[in-house]
């Protein structure tokens, strides 16, 4: 990983992303069309190494212990367990000053009787996202789910569906 994960103890660690956590108004974030080649005129060695989206997703996988298989967890690894291990992985990762843990969602698994709670704490969660920061930058976040849908023509963009399994 080089210098982009600092272990500051064995439950702390501090992450540098290549990908921003916040969104200046006004500014569009530069995305690399897929199979098209990124253009360089000068080569240059970067300062610091940073950590990519798949490698983070790779660091909370392995954090959480789903690197490795026990014959006792076959069978067992529900999406509430995936769940509660990467968001307690998360918890220990920190970036640019904040817990990680406080910019993932991972939707929690659906159970009809307490239906409005999970949908209460989905949205106190996503709340956070709302709100620009003191530089007048606006939070961004990321979602690990596994994709259900995505349904065009809202006034705000797209809305997408993820999967809540029980």
């Amino acid at each position: 990983m080089g210098e982009a994960v600092i272990e500051h103890s064995p439950d702390c660690l501090e992450v540098r992303l290549d990908f921003p956590l916040a969104k200046t108004p006004g500014k569009a974030i530069k995305a690399n069309p897929r199979g098209e080649p990124k253009e360089q005129s000068v080569i240059r060695s970067p300062r610091h190494q940073l950590m990519s989206l798949h490698a983070l997703l790779c660091l909370l996988w392995q954090r959480a212990g789903f690197d490795r298989w026990f014959p006792a967890m076959a069978g067992k690894r529900s999406q509430g367990v995936l769940r509660k291990y990467i968001m307690e992985a998360a918890d220990e990762i920190e970036t640019k000053g904040i817990r990680l843990a406080q910019r993932l969602y991972i939707p929690e698994p659906f159970h009809e009787d307490i239906k409005e709670a999970i949908q209460e704490r989905r949205r106190s969660q996503l709340a956070l996202l709302h709100s620009p920061e003191d530089d007048g930058k606006f939070k961004m976040g990321l979602v690990l789910g596994q994709f259900k849908a995505v349904e065009a023509g809202t006034t705000t963009g797209q809305r997408i569906w993820l999967k809540q399994s029980a």
